[in-house]
């Protein structure tokens, strides 16, 4: 009986540490929060190309892809973040805010090794747009390097 009281125990002890330590996480992470910065207002914008296809390349070449847009609202574009799908695609967003009516452009790098046939690859941008995120597409077919 004393062998069940002391199981109970360390139990009981164990689940309040965890809590405790889920607690003080969550308000850490709400103190770090900025309330008193306003939200980017939001924005248009018009791709003038977001889905590109580059046909035949050799495997190991390097493929420099770049999705041009034009920023058709009122207020300054600003890109958060743009991903890529897999680690073979490295993606560069736009550092500084697009004003309105000017163009910009998201570069991406594909890299081609190891990826012999069609590959269907998506960057995702996300910007202060209404739709908050917009998928870009590339498509490219890889053939075997002839010299291995």
């Amino acid at each position: 009986m004393k062998l069940l009281q002391i199981a109970l125990f360390i139990a009981l002890f164990t689940v309040s540490c965890n809590e405790t330590t889920v607690e003080k996480s969550t308000t850490h992470s709400i103190e770090n929060t900025d309330n008193d910065k306003k939200p980017t207002p939001l924005t248009t914008v018009q791709w003038l190309d977001s889905s590109l296809n580059f046909n035949n390349i050799e495997e190991g070449t390097l493929v420099n892809i770049a999705f041009k847009f034009v920023n058709t609202g009122n207020n300054p574009l600003v890109f958060s973040n743009v991903e890529a799908s897999c680690g073979c695609t490295i993606a560069e967003k736009p550092e500084l805010p697009i004003e309105p009516g000017k163009q910009g452009t998201i570069k991406a790098t594909f890299n081609s090794r190891g990826r012999v046939g069609t590959n269907h690859k998506t960057l995702t941008a996300f910007l202060n747009t209404e739709e908050g995120n917009h998928p870009l597409t590339f498509e490219v077919n890889v053939i075997a390097n002839k010299k291995k």
